[in-house]
């Protein structure tokens, strides 16, 4: 992602994994500890609604790209709320995007990403910087719940059943994409996707909890809000 004062690099969303989710597989039998399996038609249906119904999500987890991690602590909102930390290889950032308006929490990793003196800790680490009016979804775009469970597609690969596991205390089927990923999904009640792994040989994981139970913070008073030209003058 770019703005006009701090490029952060884009890091892949989960669209195309959970959207290879919304069809269904092999019909069968449940397993102790689950409900009944449901068939084909029936699972596309539940999870696609379970998707496009959800209000809010919390996900966390491991993304390993050109053999480096960005991890992810994030809550997120429908309306485009955001809120968490973000670590991109060594330098970690706290975001903050509510009531339309995004925040970077200035840090010590903040200020070495943005190649500013680490001296400038002392007057600005704990305080916030806001996004340039009409640039808050270039910097928090790929972190928000829109990019992480993308849009539903019209012609999806399909999944297998591959067996049932516990992901976070819920009981799960456990599902291979045709992509090779493998993915959970909460086999009781609401069919919510619990966790993705990517295939076989990469590393990773992302987990999504907290379905329709996260809220945003509101924003920073106004005397933690510095100005960029405070940060990169002061």
């Amino acid at each position: 992602m770019r703005s006009g004062w701090l490029t952060i690099p884009a890091v892949p969303t989960a669209a195309a994994v959970i959207a290879a989710l919304v069809i269904a597989g092999c019909g069968g039998p449940g397993s102790p500890g689950t409900a009944a399996r449901p068939g084909p038609a029936a699972l596309a249906r539940e999870l696609k609604a379970s998707l496009r119904g959800a209000g809010s999500v919390h996900v966390q987890g491991t993304i390993v790209q050109n053999g480096e991690a960005d991890t992810l602590n994030l809550s997120l909102t429908r309306s485009g709320g955001a809120a968490g930390t973000v670590a991109l290889k060594a330098d970690s950032f706290a975001i903050l995007s509510t009531a339309g308006v995004s925040y970077l929490k200035i840090t010590p990793g903040f200020l070495r990403y943005a190649k500013l003196p680490a001296s400038r800790c002392a007057a600005f680490c704990g305080k916030y910087i806001k996004a340039p009016a009409g640039e808050s979804h270039a910097i928090i775009g790929a972190f928000s719940m829109k990019s992480f469970l993308g849009s539903m597609a019209s012609t999806l690969p399909s999944v297998s059943y591959t067996g049932t596991a516990t992901v976070n205390g819920t009981p799960a089927w456990k599902l291979h994409v045709a992509d090779g990923s493998t993915a959970f999904v909460a086999a009781n009640g609401t069919h919510y996707l619990l966790r993705v792994l990517p295939p076989q040989g990469q590393t990773g994981r992302i987990d999504f909890t907290r379905w329709n139970s996260v809220t945003i913070p509101p924003p920073p008073p106004a005397s933690q809000v510095v100005s960029v030209t405070q940060l990169f003058t002061g």
